[in-house]
């Protein structure tokens, strides 16, 4: 009786926990329907007010009530104690992000313009980039073959390379660690609701973006290196001279009066041409006064590329001093021509001070001037620093740089103490909200590369909640039903055991504050078909108990003892691979392995305890409690199984050899999570025809693009394999780039410095043309959709953005048919060649890990029957893959990570149906001893039938449901398990245990426990 009270207490209180635990998840619920019924009133409100405001103006209004509502306490404590949900329910953005070693070496260098230094590292990066080893090892082995000494260019001559590498990974890992810390601290003020940042091996980091509207901004924010600068500007009396001998030596004069130069661009006698002949410096760079104030050099944007041009050659660099260089300001202002033209200064190479001092930054606007400024304050040691660069300075201009763009250049006037400074010419205040936050947070030690990003829209994350909530619930509804339908009362008492599961799953979620993913949904409505398992093997149990004449406690009693060691063997195996797979997957199949492994401890306490106590209790009061099937059919059965493995042998044979077939000649599908590329999900507004989308992309220089439908007859997934640019490939491209920028740049000098899956870095001497070449490029039909400026504001990076190519195509050549994107995803190379390893790892370590477990519990001879079928399971629903992809499309049958889950799922899964098997043969074997092995495994198999049978029917509902009702993303997943299910069944009926047979007549070893 103690222990019966003990129990029940113990469910009471586990109850009990996990209703508290998921109270603030319905708090949640509750508060934003609240939330979103009072904003829509407001708007109602607001639309109908007098004077009628504009829609920025109700926008801020209902922003800021929306921020009222939510930063109540209450609201805030229940957001941040709920389930949360993962990116592909709410959509969102994931980046998979990468610390440039190459770029923080350079940085540490001695001599980092040594071009055999500059040589070495541009190999070691791209070795790294192909062999995922780390840059520093790289660089370090091949300055060894070089006879290279470490201390050539790092630490000091009295260290050994051991220890400057040691010193360099360390330093690494400190860039790593310190850039996590600043993007967390500028996604924290930039206000993205419940962030994920996180440290992924030795230099990658992750970031989870839950609900992000501006993509392009949120990675300019998490990417920016945000390099803050003071330098001192050199006037006229310095760089007119320097401009002068500029001008002189491109015109081949011996002497030029700046005066007279400009006096000539307005002299009757002269042409233009005349005098970009005779003043080729001048006639771009212009020097003017126009508020009055300092001469300055302006440049009309439209010749900035030239003017850079002039200042790369090599005899202009032999001219300007090495401790100068030139930087335009941020914004032009419009001359009398209409045209803009930005100022352009040259100032000291080496800034006075660093933003490392900047210790606050406030974004408002100036009350004179009526613009968007940063006011910023500075540390003790800058404010010193700051107060003695002002006081030797007086009456010259300070340039305030922010990754090479000067923002700002005020005179200063007198001593600054306090160190108070202030940042103008920005665009608006939105702008100036993303440099305070970034100057906050401070500058990255080294830039960061984005190899890996995903996009889910919204509306793909509302439907995949829908269509996870309604494919738990039916598939519920149809497992409770059949149990009832076939085991009667005791189906009833199975079906209260999976409510307990599904609480305790969804409270133990909420208690680890776990995110829940469309997979982690899979796991669940997975987990309450195979919860039914340990309750079908109960009742059978004690039903063969009752049928021996006992009285149903006895039977009760003794069919739950005879079942703990099959139900603790089939869910261990289980585990062990849900446990693997969490260790080598990410993001949303973490979440599937997470939720699967608390299923399966879930459902193991309610299976084992409540089931047991309410069957205690009901015979206790004197209910009657009869445990049996609606059908007859698998009484005393006697089936000579293994008598037909032969049959077997052939059936398996000829299934086994068709894959193999298949998958040599046709091989797999890839998907983009192996090969790497870009793909993109839209949904149309009509219904739209693949041919006419396929038709639309044909010309833009992609290649062989992938066009198929998504969801039905407005949705289309487009995807292109094209990540790097094949090497055949280059010359002609570089050839046709070349054409392009020669033809609207003539004098332009440019080579390729740096080149990656998605870019080119081209040395053009200032990244601020980036604009008008990618410009021109995308307006030629390039991928140069989107361009990234690098810190180095001699280099300019023009990034292909694939997806955006694709997006802005289809917007121009179908402009009646409006699309909205459901996702976009681009892997690079080395994360597609990643997860391949880890894959396979992953296969390869579940197989050793159930190989080793089962010789322990078993024989070995066993443990080699059940990875016998596994990979006869395997490889046949691998070879059905092959065989019909193409042939289905609607199936989405491509190899992906959620895919290579679904595999190990179905490891654990077909072990699950040979363990029962096994642990049968073991109990058959120590009762009766004089009874050969074949009639044994015959004997075993016969009495644990009905269990096989009833827990794949039961697991292949809730499949069906999924495969059905579970969307698009998850429908290659439920096709897997289906038809593994179905093989893993027939499997561990005839080839596991015919394996041990053939194994013990081979071996002639008597198998004896």
């Amino acid at each position: 009786m103690k222990e019966f009270r003990f129990r029940f207490l113990m469910i009471i209180a586990f109850v009990g926990l996990s209703l508290y635990l998921l109270y603030p998840t319905y708090q949640d619920y509750s508060f934003n329907n609240e939330i979103s019924d009072s904003i829509e009133n407001l708007r109602d409100s607001l639309n109908q007010s007098t004077p009628v405001l504009s829609e920025a103006e109700i926008k801020e209004v209902i922003d800021l009530k929306e921020n009222s509502l939510r930063s109540v306490p209450e609201v805030r404590d229940a957001r941040e104690k709920r389930v949360k949900l993962g990116l592909d329910l709410q959509g969102g953005m994931y980046l998979v992000m990468e610390v440039n070693t190459a770029k923080l070496l350079e940085k540490l260098a001695k001599d980092a313009d040594d071009p055999q230094f500059k040589e070495a590292l541009a190999d070691a990066e791209n070795i790294s980039r192909t062999t995922n080893e780390d840059v520093v090892t790289t660089l370090s082995n091949i300055f060894q073959q070089r006879n290279i000494r470490m201390s050539r260019y790092f630490g000091s001559i009295r260290e050994d390379d051991q220890q400057i590498i040691e010193r360099l990974k360390e330093q690494e890992s400190d860039a790593v660690t310190r850039a996590i810390e600043i993007i967390r601290n500028r996604v924290d003020q930039y206000g993205v609701s419940e962030p994920s940042i996180q440290k992924q091996g030795s230099r990658r980091i992750i970031v989870e973006l839950p609900g992000i509207a501006k993509e392009e901004e949120a990675k300019n924010l998490v990417q920016g290196r945000a390099l803050l600068e003071f330098k001192l500007v050199k006037e006229s009396d310095f760089a007119f001279p320097i401009m002068n001998r500029i001008d002189e030596v491109l015109a081949g004069n011996t002497q030029t009066d700046t005066t007279e130069a400009q006096q000539d661009t307005t002299a009757a006698d002269m042409t233009e041409e005349e005098f970009a002949k005779e003043h080729p410096f001048y006639s771009v760079a212009r020097l003017a006064d126009p508020q009055g104030r300092i001469p300055d050099t302006y440049v009309k944007e439209s010749d900035r590329a030239k003017v850079l041009e002039l200042l790369s050659r090599p005899e202009i660099k032999n001219v300007v001093p090495d401790n100068i260089e030139f930087l335009f300001e941020a914004n032009p202002i419009v001359g009398d021509d209409g045209e803009n033209y930005y100022r352009m200064y040259m100032v000291n190479k080496q800034p006075e001070l660093t933003g490392g001092v900047i210790v606050d930054a406030q974004s408002n606007i100036d009350p004179q001037t009526t613009g968007a400024v940063v006011y910023m304050q500075m540390n003790a040691e800058g404010s010193r620093e700051w107060a003695r660069i002002t006081g030797a300075n007086i009456d010259k201009r300070c340039a305030i740089v922010l990754d090479g763009v000067i923002y700002s250049a005020p005179v200063i006037q007198n001593k600054i103490a306090g160190g108070n400074s202030q940042i103008s010419g920005l665009a608006d205040l939105e702008e100036a909200k993303l440099l305070e936050i970034v100057l906050k947070a401070g500058a990255l030690p080294a830039p960061v590369d984005i190899i890996e990003e995903r996009t889910v829209g919204p509306s793909l994350g509302q439907d995949s909640i829908a269509q996870g909530f309604n494919s738990t619930i039916i598939g519920f509804l149809l497992v409770a039903v059949f149990m009832i339908f076939y085991y009667r009362k005791s189906g009833t008492l199975a079906d209260l055991t999976l409510m307990f599961t599904v609480l305790f799953i969804m409270g133990i979620l909420a208690g680890f504050q776990a995110t829940l993913t469309l997979p982690g949904i899979a796991g669940i409505i997975l987990t309450i078909g195979m919860a039914v398992d340990a309750n079908v093997i109960i009742f059978e149990r004690i039903r063969e108990e009752q049928s021996t004449g006992k009285t149903i406690k006895a039977s009760i009693e003794s069919g739950f003892q005879n079942s703990y060691s099959a139900i603790f063997d089939a869910n261990i195996t289980s585990f062990f691979t849900a446990l693997i797979l969490y260790q080598f997957g990410s993001g949303p199949i973490q979440g599937f392995a997470l939720t699967l492994m608390i299923g399966i401890i879930s459902s193991l306490f309610s299976s084992l305890i409540i089931t047991k106590l309410m069957m205690e209790f009901m015979v206790s009061r004197g209910y009657e409690i009869k445990i049996g099937g609606r059908s007859r059919i698998f009484d005393n059965l006697n089936i000579d199984f293994l008598g037909k493995r032969k049959v077997a042998y052939i059936v398996s044979s000829s299934l086994f050899i068709i894959a193999v077939i298949s998958l040599v000649f046709r091989g797999l599908e890839l998907g983009i999570d192996f090969k790497g590329g870009s793909e993109i999900a839209l949904s149309f507004q009509k219904p739209i025809e693949i041919g006419e989308v396929r038709n639309n992309l044909d010309d833009i220089g992609l290649g062989n693009v992938e066009v198929k439908t998504f969801g039905g007859e407005t949705g289309v997934l487009i995807r292109t394999e094209l990540q790097e640019v094949p090497k055949e490939l280059i010359p002609q491209i570089l050839a046709n780039i070349e054409n392009v920028i020669a033809a609207s740049f003539p004098n332009l000098q440019k080579s390729i410095v740096d080149s990656s899956y998605n870019s080119f870095t081209y040395e053009l001497g200032n990244p601020e043309t980036t604009n008008e070449v990618v410009d021109k490029l995308t307006a030629e039909g390039f991928l140069a959709s989107r361009a990234s400026l690098e810190p180095d504001n001699t280099k300019m990076q023009i990034r292909f953005g694939i997806a955006n190519l694709l997006e802005e195509t289809l917007k121009d050549k179908m402009p009646d048919n409006n699309f909205t994107i459901l996702k976009e995803e681009n892997v690079g190379p080395k994360i597609g060649n990643e997860l391949k390893r880890d894959a396979i790892i992953a296969v390869a370590l579940s197989l050793v890990v159930i190989l080793i477990y089962l010789g322990l519990r078993f024989k070995f001879a066993f443990a080699n029957g059940a990875v016998a079928a596994l990979f006869h399971d395997v490889i046949i629903t691998l070879g059905l893959f092959s065989v019909l992809y193409g042939f289905m499309p609607f199936l989405n049958l491509e190899i992906s990570v959620t895919i290579v889950a679904a595999f190990l799922t179905l490891v654990g899964y077909s072990i699950n149906d040979t363990v029962i098997v096994f642990d049968r043969v073991r109990e058959e074997l120590k009762i009766h001893k004089t009874i050969d092995l074949e009639e044994n495994i015959n004997r075993a198999i016969n009495l644990t039938l009905r269990r096989t049978i009833m827990t794949s029917f039961t697991t292949l509902i809730v499949i069906t449901v999924l495969l059905f009702f579970g969307g698009e993303v998850l429908r290659g997943f439920a096709f897997t398990l289906f038809f593994g299910i179905i093989i893993g069944t027939y499997s561990s009926v005839f080839v596991a245990s015919a394996f041990v047979l053939e194994y013990a007549k081979k071996t002639k070893k008597k198998m004896s426990f």
